[in-house]
Parts: structure tokens; sequence; C-alpha cells
């Protein structure tokens, strides 16, 4: 625009503008080059080292908070029994809160919106809760939520309000709470990892945040029907739906956040619509209408109509309805603590691979029939168990003594019964170790070297060590005979009560 006002009071008289007319045009096109030539600097080389962090960089934003406020508003005047979503997903995130037995004294609630998890966690009769805090971007949504909240107040329990933008600083005192949630309110965030960042500092140690946000294959079917409307009717293509978090983008957050244990949780449900367009009014009544910068300001009637068409032509199912795909993503962090495990360093550790396992036993996983053909782990790991049943290994006992040590690292505890399980399965398998060695190497050795080789490399058993295992599988032997006899001694002729061991 300015270039072309510049142009116009430069030609005057011959554009066909009177002289006054041009006079005022040249006075304008020089004001406004000049307000161009101070506004844009014409060296744009930048003064911040090459590697340092500049305070000046604004953050990048996505989506309008403005916006997202009034529609958050006009959601609070929406009667609540149409908030049936909100309601579905609030047991949802009840059912995986209740698997954390813990205390928590203080709980801070961001985006509480209508109160449904608030009312749900309060009627669950949370144990040792002391302090309920409500947070939101809106004032209305606090108001709408109040009573409510008040009636399902457990006694002794404090309650307090904050109107707070998750997208800013949150006003909480460092090591002041115990758990943080967050219900369908943190995907309208544009930074949510500085979010995540202030909420940690906010925990005590040991703390727990508590996340769920709209997944990535949220509302697939409505984005695909925009793309091929606006590309028939507009010739382009603009931003509809937000770009929601997936899985592995949730967990990354939480372990750039600092959290420990990231852990994420997916639920994938469909609701049914008679069109596209009630499943458009919904979203808007419950205030998760399109906020993004680069959304079109206007979005004409034909190309609602095409949208609603292609919704009904691709997705239009039997009944004449349309589903709708919603995606929860749970994601769960606990704040650093001493007590936490933590991870050895990376080339510690000492394993062996299943190949090595079954070539010191004298055997191949992988033979010349499978040539060409891809053997997976699962396929690998039951041709070594059928290996070690061969050599007479307790294939059950061993993944059985394995869980328990599992669980009983993980729980800090040694017992001196599962160490003494541990040392006979050790025994049992060193014992068919040592007997594949000493047949493998008699077989592949002549029979002229055979025996000085075996002495040498001390593969074959001492003499006393095997009259020892003789004479105790003898004994063995003579237990368990006796045992039969008096077994079939017992049930031949009756027993006297007095003769019967005494409790």
């Amino acid at each position: 625009k300015l270039q072309f006002l510049y142009l116009i009071a430069a030609e005057g008289n011959g554009s066909g503008v009177g002289d006054r007319h041009a006079a005022m045009m040249r006075r304008v096109a020089a004001s406004a080059r000049r307000a161009y030539s101070t506004a844009v600097p014409h060296n744009l080389k930048s003064e911040v080292a090459p590697g340092a962090a500049n305070p000046e960089r604004k953050k990048v934003k996505i989506f309008n908070r403005a916006a997202k406020l009034a529609q958050r508003n006009r959601f609070a005047q929406v009667p609540r029994e149409e908030c049936k979503l909100h309601a579905h997903i609030a047991e949802i995130v009840m059912e995986r809160l209740s698997y954390v037995q813990r205390e928590f004294p203080v709980v801070i609630e961001l985006g509480c919106g209508r109160g449904h998890l608030t009312e749900a966690y309060l009627k669950s009769n949370p144990r040792g809760l002391k302090k309920y805090i409500q947070c939101d971007f809106s004032q209305a949504m606090l108001d709408d939520s109040f009573e409510r909240t008040c009636k399902a107040l457990p006694k002794g329990v404090q309650l307090e309000q904050y109107r707070i933008d998750e997208d800013g600083s949150l006003p909480f005192d460092r090591k002041s709470a115990d758990l943080c949630v967050s219900m369908l309110s943190l995907h309208w965030v544009n930074d949510i990892e500085s979010t995540f960042r202030q909420v940690r500092n906010v925990l005590k140690r040991d703390g727990v945040l508590f996340a769920s946000v709209f997944g990535g294959r949220t509302l697939s079917e409505l984005q695909s029907c925009f793309t091929v409307a606006e590309q028939e009717r507009d010739g382009g293509v603009s931003p509809h739906i937000n770009p929601f978090l997936t899985g592995p983008s949730m967990a990354d957050l939480l372990q750039n956040s600092g959290y420990n244990f990231p852990t994420v949780d997916i639920d994938r449900f469909n609701f049914r619509w008679e069109t596209g367009f009630h499943l458009m009014e919904y979203l808007r009544m419950i205030g998760e209408s399109n906020a993004l910068l680069g959304r079109r300001p206007y979005v004409s009637k034909d190309t609602l109509l095409a949208t609603a068409a292609v919704y009904e032509h691709l997705w239009a199912e039997e009944n004449g309805q349309v589903p709708s795909t919603f995606e929860v993503v749970h994601g769960v962090g606990w704040s650093p603590h001493p007590s936490h495990a933590e991870s050895s360093a990376r080339g510690s550790g000492q394993s062996l691979s299943l190949k090595e396992i079954a070539e010191a036993l004298g055997e191949d996983l992988i033979t010349e029939e499978d040539s060409g053909r891809e053997i997976t782990e699962e396929v690998r790991r039951e041709r070594l168990e059928e290996i070690l049943r061969k050599q007479g290994v307790n294939v059950e006992q061993l993944r059985t003594l394995t869980e328990k040590m599992e669980k009983r690292i993980h729980e800090g505890d040694s017992s001196k019964e599962l160490e003494d399980e541990i040392l006979d399965l050790r025994q049992s398998i060193q014992g068919s170790y040592e007997k594949s060695w000493h047949s493998n190497v008699q077989r592949s050795l002549p029979s002229a070297e055979r025996s000085e080789r075996l002495k040498s490399e001390r593969v074959i058993l001492d003499r006393e060590r095997l009259q020892e295992n003789m004479k105790n599988d003898a004994k063995r032997t003579e237990d368990i005979v006796e045992q039969m006899k008096r077994h079939m001694k017992l049930s031949s002729t009756p027993v006297p009560d007095s003769a019967l061991p005494k409790k």
C-alpha cells in the first residue's frame, strides 16, 4: 500500500489526480516512508553471540488465548447435562488416579472447567486431603463450579480458587503441592513444556503430575473432510483442528521437563452424531472450537455444506449416523526424590545375548534351514528354552525366579529363601553346562588327543565329586523307597491315634 501511494504521488497530474490531491498524497507518502524506514531497520545483523540465548526472543505462539477465553466463557453458560464428554473422561482419569495408593494433602487442578474432575475426586473420599485448589483461565468457569464443589467438599478440607492463565506463570510457592491434575485444558497452551517445569517446581519431592489432553487422532474424520471440502470449494487448505499431542511427544515433554518415571497411557473412543453439523455445534458448545492464530476469520456456507456432505459420504454408518474419534493422552510424571532409582551409566551393564547362551551350550539358534528367513526374537527365545529343557534346566522355575528377582529388586528387598532358590538353579544350570561342554569336546577331538586335552582343560568332573554325587543320589533313592514302603504299610493297616505325631 505504501508503494502504491508513493507511485501515485510521484506521477502527479499524469495519473489524473489534481495538484492539491497530489500534494497531499506526496505528504502522506513521505510520512509513510519515514515511518516505514524507522520501523524496519536495514541492518538485520544480530548482535547476540552464536549459541547464546536471546533474552528478547519471543515464544512461538500457536493459539489465540483471547479467543479461547471467550469460548470458555460461553461454555460456562451451557447446561451441565450436555457435557457428557467431560463427565466420561473424568471417570477415566479417576480410575487411573485410584492406582496411586498415596495420600495427597494439597491438590492443585489446572483448568478445572465445569468441575467434573473436582466433583469426582472429592466424592472418592481421598485420604489425607487438607486443601484443594481450583485454577482456570475463565472466571465464569470458577463461579459455575463453586457451589457444587462446596457441596462435595469433605469436612475439614479447605477450598481455594485462582483465576490464572496456564500459559503464564503459576502463583504458587515452591514445594507446596503433592498432586497436580489437569483435564482437557493444557492442549490449548502455547508453551506446555514451560508449564510442566513450573508445576515440577511447585510439587514437593516425590509429588505427582497427572495431565490428560486430547491426542493426535482426535477429530481425524472431521479434519479429513475439511481438507477435501476446502480443496474443492476454495482451492486451498486452512487449519481447523488443533495440532494435538501424541503419546511419544507427551513422554518427551515429561522427560525434558525433569520428571522421573514418565508414563503415558492412551484412551480412544467414538461418539456418534446425526450429521457433521451436530458435531461442529457440540464442539462450539463445549468450548473446543478453533482457536489457532492462523485460522480463517470466516468459513463460507458452501464450504461447511461440502464438509458435512463429505463427512456423510465417507463415514456414514448403516443407521445414517457419523462417528467422531476422541483420543485422550494421559501423562504421569513424578517430581525427583532421592529414593527414586537411577539408571546405571551407559555401557556398565553385563548381559549375554541369546546367541551367546546357545553357543555356550553347544547349540545353534539359527540353522541352515533358516537361511533367507527373518527369525524374530520370540522364535529365538522359544528355541533357547527348548535347548535349556534338553540340558535338564527347569525353564518354568527359571522364569518364575526371574520375575521374583525383578519384583524384589524393585521393592528393594532381599530374601534368604530367594537367594537359596537362585543358588540351586545356578548349580543345576552349571552342571548342565559342564555336561554339555564335556560331550561337545569329546565329539570334536580325535580319540588319541581326547584324554590329554580334557585333563589339561579340567573339563571332566573330578572323580571324588562324581562319587559324592552318586552317593547322594543313592541315598535320595533309598529315602524315596522307604517313604513308599511306609506309605504302603500305613494304607494297608490301620494306625492307632497314639502312633501319630503330635502337633
